[in-house]
C-alpha cells in the first residue's frame, strides 16, 4: 500500500496499529474492575432471579455490565482502574510521538496541505498557496469569517435543541401517560419506548454529523482561505467543536432528563453510551462503504460512460484528516464512559479492528488514492489525542472529574435493586447483595430505615417534627451526594422498590400478627396481638399478617419471573380462598395473591389498603423508573429539588409547584 499510494497511508495505518495495542492496554484495565465484578456478581444475581440464568430478558440484564450493578466491595478495583485509564489517555499524545520516532520511523518533510500531484505524494507546507483566493482582501476574510462561524454556531444548537426536544418534551410527556395507563395498572414494561427514545436520542448527533460533513467543507469554502493548511484546520477544528459539543449535551441531557424518572441514572448512561456507540460505528460504516457503491450502481444503471481518469476523479476522498478524527473520536468516547461502562474498551478494540479492513477496502476499491499528508503532521495528531483526553476527563456526567468532591459523585451505585436492605424490624431483603454503608455527620453508622423515616419526618404536619428533621438533613448535606445510592435522600424520597418501601413509617411499622376478620379485607391498621387466646375481639382472630410478609420482601418480586418459568403456580394466602390458583388479588377475598406485591386492583387505587404507596414502583422490572408525579412532588414538597438535581430546577420550572396527587396520597 505504502508503494502505490504514498508514505502517507503507511503513516495512517501505522496509526491504527499503535491506537488497536494501545486499546489491548485499555481492555486490560477494564478487566481489572469488571472481572472481579462479573465472578462476584453473576451467582447474586441468579440468587434473586436477575442475573445471566434467569428468564428475564431486556434493559436491566444489561446493569451486569454498568457501574449500576458494582458492588461496594469492588470500589478499590474501580477507582484504580478510573485512576490508571485516565493517566494512560493522556500519555497517549507522548508516546505516539515516540512510537513515530523510535519504531515506525516513517516521518516525512511533506504534508497534506491541499490538492497535489500523487507522484510528488504532496507538497511543502511553504508553497501551499489556493491560487483562486490570492486576491481577497483581509476585510473580506474577516466578514465571511465571521458569518461563517455565526452559521456554524447555529448548526452546532440544532441537533442539541432536536435532543433537548425528544427528552424534555416528548419524553416528559409522553412516560407520564404511558405509567398511568400501563406500569401502575399491570406492570407492562416499558423497556420498548426506552429502547426507542435511546436510540432515537443516540442517532442525533451520528446523523448530524454526516449532515455536517457536507456544511463543514461549504463554510470553509466560503471563509476564502489564502493557504490550504489554514483552511483545514479551520475545518477540522469545526468538525471537532461540533462532535464533542454534541457528544456532551447528549449524556449531560440524558442525565437530567432522567434523574426525576429513574433512581439509578448510572443504568441509563451506561445503555446510551452501548446503544450511542453501536449506532455510531454501524451507521458510519454503511455510509463510507455502501454510499459510495450506490451513487455507483446508479450510475451504471443510468449508462453513464466514463473513462478511467473522470471514474477517479469521480470517487470520494480518502480524507486523512478525517480518518485520523474518526479514530480518534472513539478514542474520546471511550475515556469519557469507561468509568460507567468499563468494558466500552472491548468495544472500542474491536471497532477498530473492524476499522483496519474496511479502510483498506475503501481505499483499494472505493476512494480515489489520496492526495497529499496530514495536514501538521505528527504533532496535529498528537494534539488530537490530547484534545480527546481532556474531553472524556470533563465530560458530563460520566467523565472522572464528576466523581470528586465537592460536587460529585453525580453518579451512584449500586442501584437499589443491587443492594441488600435491612428493614427496621431486622428483616432482610435481597440478602444476596452487600448492604451499603452510610454514616452521618459524625461519622457514625447511619441505617438506611432511619433516613427514611427523617425523610417520613418530614412530612410531618408538626413543626417542631419537620423543623427538626429538616435541620438534620441540612446538618447531613453529605448525604445528597454521597455515591450509595441507598444513602441519597433524593433517592429514598422517590424510590419504593419492593425490597425497600418509601413508607418505611407504614410499612416496618406493621405487625407481625394482627387481629383479623374472616374475608376482610386488610388495612394495615389491624390490632396487633400475639398467638395467644383472648386478645383479640369477638369475631376476629390473631393470623400472621400477610401484609407484614408482603413489607418485609417474604419473596422479592424480582423472582417472580424466573419461578414462572419453573412453573410456579400462584395461590391464594389466607382468606376464604386460600391455597387457591390464582392470577390477582381480586381472585382471593381477604387475602392476597403470592404472585407479586400487593398492588392495587384495577380501578380500585384510592380505596386499596394503606400499603398502595410502598409498591407503586415495580423497579426491579422496570430498570428503576419510579412515578414521575410522585417524584417531582416529593422533591417540591419536601424542599428537595434544588438538592436533587442542580441549582436549577428540572422537575419543573418552579419548584414549589404542586402537582395533584390522585393515588399516592401519602407519599
Amino acid at each position: 500500500l505504502s508503494k502505490v499510494y504514498g508514505k502517507q497511508i503507511l503513516q495512517y495505518f501505522n496509526f491504527l496499529n499503535f491506537i488497536m495495542v494501545s486499546n489491548v492496554i485499555f481492555v486490560i484495565l477494564g478487566i481489572i474492575s469488571w472481572a472481579p465484578h462479573a465472578s462476584d456478581m453473576i451467582s447474586k444475581l441468579n440468587d434473586e432471579g436477575v442475573g445471566p440464568a434467569s428468564s428475564l430478558v431486556g434493559i436491566a440484564q444489561l446493569d451486569f455490565f454498568f457501574l449500576s450493578s458494582y458492588q461496594p466491595s469492588n470500589d478499590t478495583n474501580w477507582t484504580v482502574m478510573v485512576a490508571l485509564a485516565s493517566l494512560f489517555s493522556f500519555l497517549m499524545p507522548p508516546l505516539y510521538l515516540i512510537f513515530c520516532a523510535k519504531w515506525f520511523k516513517d516521518d516525512d518533510d511533506r504534508q497534506y496541505v491541499g490538492v497535489s500531484s500523487i507522484a510528488a505524494g504532496g507538497i511543502p507546507e511553504t508553497d501551499n498557496v489556493i491560487e483562486e483566493n490570492k486576491r481577497v482582501t483581509d476585510g473580506e476574510h474577516t466578514w465571511r469569517l465571521a458569518v461563517s462561524y455565526f452559521i456554524f454556531a447555529i448548526c452546532v444548537g440544532v441537533p442539541v435543541v432536536i435532543m433537548w426536544a425528544m427528552l424534555f418534551v416528548w419524553l416528559h410527556r409522553f412516560m407520564q401517560e404511558e405509567y398511568d395507563n400501563k406500569l401502575k395498572k399491570d406492570f407492562s414494561n416499558l423497556e420498548y419506548l426506552q429502547t426507542l427514545l435511546t436510540a432515537l436520542v443516540g442517532l442525533t448527533p451520528t446523523i448530524s454529523n454526516a449532515i455536517f460533513e457536507v456544511l463543514v467543507d461549504l463554510l470553509a469554502g466560503f471563509e476564502k482561505h489564502k493557504h490550504w493548511d489554514v483552511y483545514r484546520r479551520h475545518r477540522i477544528a469545526k468538525k471537532m467543536i461540533f462532535r464533542i459539543v454534541n457528544i456532551i449535551a447528549l449524556f449531560a441531557l440524558r442525565y437530567y432528563a432522567d434523574v426525576p424518572w429513574y433512581t439509578c441514572v448510572a443504568s441509563r448512561i451506561g445503555y446510551q453510551v452501548l446503544v450511542f456507540l453501536l449506532l455510531d460505528i454501524t451507521f458510519n460504516n454503511i455510509l463510507e462503504v455502501g454510499y459510495p457503491l450506490l451513487m455507483k450502481l446508479v450510475s451504471w444503471c443510468m449508462g453513464a460512460g466514463v473513462d478511467d481518469r473522470s471514474n477517479e476523479e469521480a470517487k470520494p476522498d480518502f480524507e486523512l484528516t478525517d480518518e485520523y478524527f474518526e479514530v480518534v473520536f472513539r478514542q474520546y468516547i471511550m475515556y469519557m464512559s469507561v468509568s460507567v461502562f468499563p468494558m466500552i474498551t472491548l468495544l472500542t478494540l474491536i471497532s477498530n479492528v473492524v476499522e483496519y479492513p474496511i479502510d483498506k477496502y475503501r481505499l483499494i476499491y472505493i476512494c480515489r488514492k489520496p492526495r497529499g499528508y496530514m495536514a501538521g503532521g505528527r504533532k496535529t495528531i498528537a494534539v488530537f489525542l490530547l484534545v480527546a483526553a481532556i474531553a472524556g476527563l470533563v465530560s458530563f456526567p460520566s467523565g472522572a472529574v464528576w466523581f470528586a468532591p465537592p460536587a460529585g459523585p453525580y453518579l451512584c451505585w449500586p442501584c437499589d435493586k443491587y443492594a441488600k436492605v435491612t428493614a427496621q424490624s431486622g428483616a432482610v431483603c435481597l440478602p444476596s447483595f452487600e448492604e451499603v454503608q452510610c454514616t452521618d455527620k459524625d461519622n457514625n453508622p447511619l441505617a438506611v430505615y432511619e433516613i427514611r423515616n427523617k425523610i417520613e419526618q418530614l412530612k410531618s404536619t408538626d413543626s417542631a417534627v419537620s423543623s427538626a428533621a429538616d435541620s438534620w438533613f441540612g446538618d447531613n448535606s453529605h448525604l445528597f451526594s454521597s455515591k450509595r445510592c441507598g444513602c441519597r435522600p433524593c433517592i429514598n424520597a422517590i424510590s419504593c422498590p419492593c425490597s425497600g418501601p418509601v413508607l418505611s413509617n407504614q410499612c416496618s411499622g406493621l405487625s407481625e400478627y394482627s387481629c383479623k376478620a374472616p374475608n376482610a379485607i386488610l388495612t394495615g391498621d389491624e390490632t396487633a396481638c400475639t398467638p395467644v387466646s383472648g386478645q383479640c375481639a369477638s369475631g376476629t382472630t390473631c393470623s400472621a399478617s400477610l401484609l407484614w410478609q408482603q413489607a418485609h420482601c417474604a419473596t422479592p418480586r424480582s423472582s417472580y419471573a424466573a419461578l414462572d418459568a419453573e412453573g410456579y403456580a400462584a395461590t391464594c394466602q389466607g382468606g376464604s380462598s386460600n391455597g387457591a390458583a390464582c392470577e390477582d388479588h381480586e381472585g382471593c377475598p381477604g387475602g392476597l395473591c403470592n404472585t407479586y406485591c400487593p398492588v392495587p386492583p384495577k380501578a380500585q387505587e384510592n380505596t386499596w389498603p394503606a400499603l398502595t404507596q410502598c409498591w407503586n414502583c415495580p423497579e426491579s422490572e422496570t430498570a428503576g423508573l419510579v412515578n414521575p408525579t410522585v417524584a417531582r412532588t416529593a422533591w417540591t414538597k419536601l424542599n428537595f429539588c434544588s438538592k436533587c438535581i442542580g441549582a436549577s430546577c428540572i422537575c419543573d420550572k418552579d419548584c414549589d409547584y404542586d402537582v395533584p396527587i390522585q393515588v399516592d396520597t401519602l407519599v
